[in-house]
């Protein structure tokens, strides 16, 4: 029992048994406080410093000490008690043993973040040897004449390797939206734009299954607010998605629409249709219809969760419909519409103005030898000078002596890590101000700090388009 100031007037006989005092006396007050954690003693003082400013009850869990020395989770309910006219004159708290729940939440915690660990390092080994595949059909692409079985052949190197790479990318999203870690830029977006991403994005299947494909787009400027690569991905799931589940010849349709208040995209298809039990689930993690007899188009069932849970964070929803299974399906994207004030004339921006590429010298670092060497042949078909070293120490004597105006780096080297070899190279004087470009299988929102602030000027990750890495070595140099 405690009076208004918190001061404990009685402990029971259960406290003492608890803690080992011989005597009431030397608890009261304030000294029963020491027999709890010192780590836990600031939030339960706050805690129940505000309860009391609010007349309101209050939950804690913090550890105290038992009389053999050792530390036990408790659960520490206070509740106010009144005068008989109502007026708060303290609190009368309980103790309640929770050591079992909190090691079991312990447990869960510690399996989770080995299970993020886990995601993490599959994803990254995964990526790995999807580099150099793509590298290399870039390479065929580059040096041997047109020949359809080559064409052939190579579009579908391309086009599973990518297909491959979005899975790895979906299954460490969700991971990330579930666990809360994924965050989302905000500026404004011009719906075309968009749709041109998105129709970039999926054009490799939907060609490849001869289908018809239409984009609408109203001629005004219209603008979303959010994440212009998570909206790319929203968007390209959904036309995988309806490229997947149409037949070949089939028609697909991507249209926006808007309102005084909220921007409609609508991805359309005429396949095989949704039956109306599914409607409802079609968004749950792993959910997944058997559309076909041999599910041959199936897959790990999280790309429409994906899609519900990042046009949520933009503040907007997604609904599903279809007539019925072999009716065709339309998924329809809502977002708040931005409204944004005109240019001023005569301001006009180009987003595809790029100046040729200079040819400059390159250093990659891999420790990946097929990586490292198909990533280096992809820069010399460009035009660059390139030596390839495949660890730290050797990139450093390379940078050395090459004095390279562009690193194209991994961050798992053996001996010395990406990061390290980037703070020694920004910490010469020779190679200060070299633009460093991350190549790495790492692509978790904490990565992308790190690399950050080891000083690397770009992040990539594996398996990055050849046209992405070209662009950023001919267009930045070294000053």
């Amino acid at each position: 029992i405690e009076d208004s100031e918190g001061r404990a007037l009685y402990l029971n006989r259960a406290w003492l048994e608890f803690t080992g005092e011989p005597a009431q006396d030397t608890l009261l007050a304030q000294g029963w406080l020491r027999y709890i954690h010192p780590e836990d003693l600031p939030a339960y003082l706050q805690s129940s410093r505000e309860a009391r400013g609010e007349s309101r009850r209050f939950d804690v869990d913090l550890r105290l000490r038992r009389a053999d020395g050792l530390y036990r989770w408790m659960r520490s309910t206070g509740v106010m008690r009144c005068d008989e006219v109502g007026t708060p004159i303290g609190y009368v708290s309980v103790s309640v043993d929770i050591e079992p729940r909190k090691l079991a939440e312990q447990a869960l915690a510690q399996a989770s973040a080995r299970k993020d660990e886990f995601l993490a390092m599959l994803a990254h080994e995964l990526r790995n040897p999807l580099a150099p595949i793509r590298n290399a059909v870039a390479v065929i692409g580059s040096v041997l004449p047109v020949e359809p079985k080559i064409a052939w052949a190579t579009g579908i190197i391309t086009r599973q390797s990518q297909h491959l790479a979005r899975l790895v990318d979906d299954l460490m999203d969700v991971a990330r939206i579930s666990s809360g870690k994924i965050a989302i830029t905000r500026e404004p977006i011009e719906l075309s734009v968009l749709a041109e991403r998105a129709r970039d994005a999926a054009h490799p299947l939907i060609d490849a299954r001869r289908q018809r494909f239409e984009v609408s787009v109203p001629a005004e400027p219209l603008y979303v607010e959010g994440d212009l690569v998570r909206l790319t991905q929203v968007l390209g799931n959904l036309l995988n998605n309806a490229s997947k589940y149409t037949g070949e010849d089939g028609a697909i349709a991507l249209e926006v629409r808007a309102s005084e208040t909220e921007v409609q995209i609508s991805v359309t298809d005429d396949g095989a249709g949704i039956a109306p039990d599914m409607l409802s689930r079609v968004f749950d993690l792993f959910s997944q219809e058997d559309r076909t007899l041999n599910r041959a188009q199936g897959g790990l069932g999280i790309g429409l969760t994906l899609v519900r849970r990042l046009v949520q964070l933009h503040g907007g929803n997604v609904e599903a419909r279809s007539a019925g299974l072999g009716r065709g399906s339309q998924f329809l994207v809502r977002l708040p519409r931005l409204r944004l004030p005109p240019p001023p004339p005569g301001e006009q921006a180009d987003a595809k103005l790029s100046r040729a590429a200079d040819a400059r010298r390159v250093l990659v670092v891999d420790d990946n030898v097929d990586s490292a060497q198909s990533t280096a042949m992809l820069l010399e078909l460009a035009g660059h000078e390139v030596r390839v070293a495949h660890e730290g120490a050797g990139a450093l004597a390379a940078a050395a002596q090459f004095r390279p105006d562009v690193v194209v780096m991994d961050i798992g080297l053996p001996s010395m890590s990406g990061y390290d070899v980037a703070r020694h190279l920004r910490g010469r004087s020779e190679t200060s101000r070299v633009l460093l470009i991350a190549l790495t299988g790492y692509g978790q929102p904490e990565d992308a700090l790190r690399i950050k602030s080891a000083g690397f000027d770009h992040h990539l990750v594996k398996p990055a388009s050849p046209e992405q890495l070209a662009a950023l070595v001919g267009r930045e140099g070294a000053p």
